[in-house]
């Protein structure tokens, strides 16, 4: 006696599973950050963990803010990237700045304002980027910061302080 296998039922599951795979959204990638924004990132991460961590009053909400307009903030890239390290970051149009302090436009919360002034690249693994920090109107300071990339690693390797009060 002779068994024979029906393919219809495999098949058919089979091409049910290979549809089902299509409908599936594709994972999302986010497109790599310019040279540009890794050193922005780097240089707001330092801000944060060196200004703004240490000073417990200020240190629940970050601006971030390039060149010199008052309002032009960094690419959402860069914002997405330092608020995966659990900061509250968000771009330098959404505070409110007066020589009471620095506050979210929306909540009135205090905080920190970093704003990049100039970067320039000296060289594919090297930068100087100039920034201002304010708490307030009258108090903050400006540095010129050397950034190097390290083992494809964009990190602060010298600070230089001048304060504004």
């Amino acid at each position: 006696m002779k068994t024979t296998l029906s393919l219809g039922p495999c098949i058919l599951a089979t091409a049910l599973c290979c549809s089902a795979c299509n409908l599936l959204p594709a994972q999302q990638t986010r497109p790599d950050m310019s040279v540009n924004d890794k050193v922005r990132e780097c240089v707001f991460r330092y801000q944060i963990s060196k200004f703004g961590v240490s000073d417990r009053e200020f240190n629940k909400h970050f601006f971030v803010g390039n060149g010199n307009l008052p309002k032009d903030d960094p690419s959402p890239s860069v914002i997405a990237k330092l608020q995966s390290r659990a900061y509250s970051v968000k771009g330098i149009s959404q505070c409110r700045q007066s020589t009471g302090g620095v506050f979210d436009a929306k909540t009135k919360a205090r905080g920190l304002a970093f704003i990049l002034r100039s970067m320039k690249l000296i060289s594919a693994r090297h930068a100087q980027v100039r920034s201002d920090f304010f708490k307030d109107g009258k108090s903050g300071n400006n540095a010129t910061y050397t950034v190097d990339n390290i083992g494809g690693n964009w990190k602060v390797s010298k600070c230089q302080i001048t304060d504004l009060n």
